[in-house]
């Protein structure tokens, strides 16, 4: 099996992922030179993840790395370009991802950023962008507010693609095992399922935009794969942490990392979100001292 694998996004709708600033012409603007920034497709793929495996928090913090523990993937941004046929895995991998893939011998130049091999998307093929008006409404009324109109740019297009790299080792026990048993093939299965588990990006979908689909070619979303991510969403290793035991080797007596103890129960009675704790004493005046 290869070390990386070719997600291709498709879309059902027009899409904004906003920069966060606005211009001259828009309040919402998006990023014409990353549409959709590898950190965005990162965060939904482990969202996705959590949802998939939400009894299993340390396999996604395995695969999607963890304070103190790194993820051994790399994300690209997604391209806009050329299709499978006439850009092959390989220019993609390399042209895409701009980082060689662990286990291949590295450069001569190991202080050159990675990053900075990355072309970007082409020019020529970066989506369209167009605007769209919205105005806020009075709920009595329910006419348009003044001073209440807001303009966004969105994005059109069919298909992108972006790559998911393996660039360290994977994380091991500290007896040298990998951590939690998880094999390669483990992480694939993982990544493969949550990328299928990815149906939105981006902002305004309660509006109708950012509705997409995933699709990985290999490793292929078949019964093997499936059932293999089945036994992880089921499987307690050895090794994995007990519940309530930190993943990443904090002290179990109360203490957080690098700080001080915390009571079991708080000395006013209350717990931590203000509510009556039941273990509190029973402050309320007998019935015949009323």
């Amino acid at each position: 099996m290869a070390d990386f694998m070719i997600v291709t996004l498709t879309f059902h709708s027009a899409f904004r992922v906003g920069t966060g600033d606005a211009d001259g012409t828009a309040h919402a603007t998006v990023d014409r030179d990353d549409p959709v920034p590898a950190s965005s497709l990162k965060g939904l793929m482990r969202a996705s993840a959590e949802r998939l495996l939400p009894y299993r928090p340390e396999v996604v913090a395995a695969v999607f790395g963890a304070p103190r523990r790194p993820c051994p993937w790399h994300w690209s941004p997604a391209r806009f370009d050329r299709s499978p046929e006439t850009y092959g895995p390989e220019t993609y991998r390399q042209e895409a991802c701009g980082r060689q893939t662990y286990g291949q011998e590295r450069e001569a130049d190991q202080g050159r950023d990675p990053q900075a091999q990355d072309p970007g998307p082409d020019p020529d093929v970066t989506p369209p962008v167009t605007r769209r008006a919205r105005v806020g409404l009075d709920p009595a009324t329910g006419t348009a507010l003044g001073d209440h109109l807001v303009i966004a740019e969105e994005m059109s297009a069919a298909t992108a693609r972006f790559t998911v790299t393996r660039v360290g080792p994977l994380p091991l026990a500290p007896d040298g095992r990998p951590w939690l048993g998880l094999t390669e093939e483990d992480h694939f299965a993982v990544l493969a399922c949550a990328a299928a588990g990815v149906h939105e990006l981006g902002a305004g979908r309660r509006r109708g935009l950012g509705w997409v689909s995933c699709e990985t070619a290999e490793p292929r979303l078949d019964d093997a794969l499936l059932a293999r991510f089945d036994r992880l969403a089921t499987a307690l290793p050895d090794d994995a942490p007990a519940d309530g035991a930190p993943m990443d080797g904090a002290p179990m007596d109360g203490t957080p990392a690098g700080g001080a103890p915390v009571d079991d129960a708080p000395s006013n009675g209350r717990d931590t979100t203000g509510r009556a704790s039941d273990s509190a004493p029973d402050t309320t005046p007998a019935e015949g001292a009323r």
